[in-house]
């Protein structure tokens, strides 16, 4: 199996403080996960933060080798990057396209950024599925087909 698989992060009203504390928690995890590689984090600001992510004036990320997820880019063989971008410092977001061989690495990043707070959204195989933390601290999915339109009077 060689499936693309996009994803979408978004950390709504987060200090700068907060965003870093969850994507250090989310190279934690990678570890934890036995990733192949995991690097340092890394903040960048200004033109810096532009080049990496269009708009941005705050990056925090980190590169990693995730089993069965490789970057859908030719420029990076097989490494990642996760983390969050922010133009104003309050409001967060990551995106990116992967190529995976499985679900289950790429399922429980996604997972645990969901526990950390951050609302997600991923695309595979014509399906949406969301996942959110609850105000209970329950992580929450919802699932729907990419296209909703109408077979009968397409």
């Amino acid at each position: 199996m060689n499936v693309a698989y996009s994803y979408l992060w978004r950390l709504h009203a987060a200090s700068v403080e907060a965003a870093r504390g969850i994507v250090e928690e989310l190279r934690q995890y990678a570890v934890k996960m036995g990733a192949e590689s995991v690097g340092d984090l890394i903040e960048l600001t200004g033109n810096d933060a532009h080049i990496v992510r269009t708009g941005a004036s705050i990056v925090m990320m980190f590169d990693a080798v995730l089993p069965t997820v490789r970057s859908a880019t030719l420029s990076a063989v097989g490494i990642e990057q996760y983390g969050l971008a922010s133009s104003d410092g309050t409001s967060w977001e990551w995106s990116g396209i992967v190529r995976v061989s499985g679900f289950q690495e790429i399922s429980k990043l996604i997972h645990a950024a969901a526990e950390f707070g951050i609302e997600t959204q991923q695309t595979f195989c014509g399906i949406v599925r969301s996942a959110k933390r609850s105000s209970t601290g329950e992580v929450i999915y919802d699932q729907r087909y990419a296209l909703q339109i109408d077979l009968e009077n397409f």
